[in-house]
């Protein structure tokens, strides 16, 4: 584990989210700072960190090397979804078929969100994002990109 410092207290980004002092599905103050090794079994990536709620077993993990969350907390359906999510719309923008900003301005209108962060999701509005991206790839597809 490491010795978290004032490197990792910095906020890189005015949008970044203050740690969970309590968690975003149950609501009790039972979260924790811990390696995704209490969820998995082994640790996983090069900056292994999450905050998990000791109670309900939610979590999310962090911006690499910082204590700052990537999201809100999401039990372990919720995280799938939001993998799935990121595995179907990532490739449009990581291809530069479409810039990632453009794409999240699209998503967010989409959605009737002030912004878009797969990281904020719940699984309503994972399954509505999925809907909303398929029917945007289809009308590219065709040449009617919206």
């Amino acid at each position: 584990m490491v010795t978290f410092t004032k490197y990792h207290h910095r906020r890189r980004y005015a949008d970044w989210r203050d740690p969970p002092s309590r968690c975003d599905c149950c609501g009790e103050a039972t979260v924790t700072l811990t390696s995704n090794s209490a969820i998995y079994g082994r640790e996983y990536g090069d900056w292994p960190y999450v905050y998990l709620c000791l109670l309900c077993g939610a979590s999310v993990g962090t911006h690499p090397h910082s204590v700052y969350p990537l999201g809100l907390m999401a039990d372990k359906e919720t995280r799938a979804l939001r993998t799935a999510l990121h595995a179907i719309i990532d490739p449009a923008w990581k291809s530069g078929r479409v810039s990632r900003s453009e794409l999240y301005r699209m998503m967010a209108d989409a959605l009737g969100l002030p912004r878009f962060h797969v990281g904020d999701l719940s699984r309503e509005q994972c399954h509505l994002a999925n809907e909303a991206f398929r029917a945007w790839e289809t009308a590219a597809d065709f040449g009617d990109d919206p």
